[in-house]
């Protein structure tokens, strides 16, 4: 199974972003060359640039991001993770 990537332009604002379930790919992966921060389920995550952050989303169908400063281009990374279909 592929993995799918999404590739999203951040501000210094939240934005809201959908997590729609997918059963194959459930492994999530945020990585960005920029700074940035991440809010799930009441959890904040600051991510380093460079780091990629592997987060349990089980059950989110929506996070927050915003840049640390300026913009910052954050991919959203799904994979199979070695899930059985």
């Amino acid at each position: 199974m592929a993995d799918t990537a999404t590739s999203l332009r951040v501000y210094d604002s939240w934005q809201q972003v959908a997590l729609v379930e997918d059963r194959l790919r459930p492994q999530v992966l945020l990585a960005s060359s920029s700074a940035f921060r991440l809010r799930v389920r009441n959890q904040l995550y600051l991510v380093a640039p460079g780091a990629p952050l592997a987060v349990d989303f089980a059950g989110a169908s929506l996070v927050e991001i915003k840049a640390v400063s300026g913009l910052a281009e954050v991919s959203i990374i799904r994979s199979a993770g070695g899930a059985q279909p």
